[in-house]
């Protein structure tokens, strides 16, 4: 698996995860749950991007919350 994304300051401050080719919105979650649970960082993840369903493209600019585990 390849690492997810580079992290830049997003709209409204939140930080974001650009989508590469193979990413999964689990594999993302999980990354930077830490250990956390990664399905309700996934079901936040596609509140806050306005996400019906965990389908992401590559190229894609996935916000995620600021209090991720990883970026503690």
């Amino acid at each position: 698996m390849r690492k997810c994304g580079s992290w830049w300051p997003g709209r409204l401050g939140l930080p974001w995860v650009e989508v590469h080719q193979g990413d999964t919105l689990w594999e993302i979650a999980d990354a930077l749950s830490a250990g956390d649970d990664p399905g309700a960082l996934v079901e936040e993840i596609k509140r806050l991007n306005g996400l019906p369903d965990s389908l992401i493209r590559p190229g894609a600019r996935i916000y995620v919350p600021k209090d991720t585990a990883a970026l503690r």
